[in-house]
């Protein structure tokens, strides 16, 4: 059954982590400048971070928009678009982040983001089964 309003958290979630990609506008750029310097050979981390953002904001945004459908597909997804599923993008955290504060604020974001989501999606399985 589609929804019409939004889970209040979720809703809440994404319109934080439209505020904190806006306000890491400027380490973004900063950090693409670094990415571009380094070459076409060295990993992405605003690619790897595209990836998991829209895969985990899109899964958000059809579920608000259209309800439940293939949970356990989507649980699957949001599970691997973990950060710390990433060797690349756990190593940027831990080392690099700090020059980025605001970018890194974005992930954190997400990450709650994600978070959130899978705990629905897992609630929404739990529910089915009984």
């Amino acid at each position: 059954m589609p929804t019409t309003e939004p889970p209040e958290a979720l809703s809440s979630l994404v319109q934080r982590v439209d505020a904190a990609f806006r306000n890491s506008a400027a380490d973004r750029r900063r950090l693409h400048d670094s990415e571009w310097r380094a070459g076409d050979d060295t990993p992405s981390v605003l690619g790897e971070v595209e990836v998991r953002a829209d895969a985990v904001r899109g899964i958000v945004l059809t579920r608000l928009a259209v309800g439940r459908h293939e949970t356990t597909k989507l649980i699957d997804i949001v599970t691997s678009s973990c950060f710390a599923g990433s060797p690349l993008l756990s190593s940027w955290l831990a080392d690099e982040s700090v020059r980025f504060p605001a970018f890194a604020s974005y992930l954190r974001a997400l990450e709650d983001l994600r978070a959130a989501t899978l705990a629905d999606l897992q609630a929404e399985l739990g529910r089915r089964a009984t």
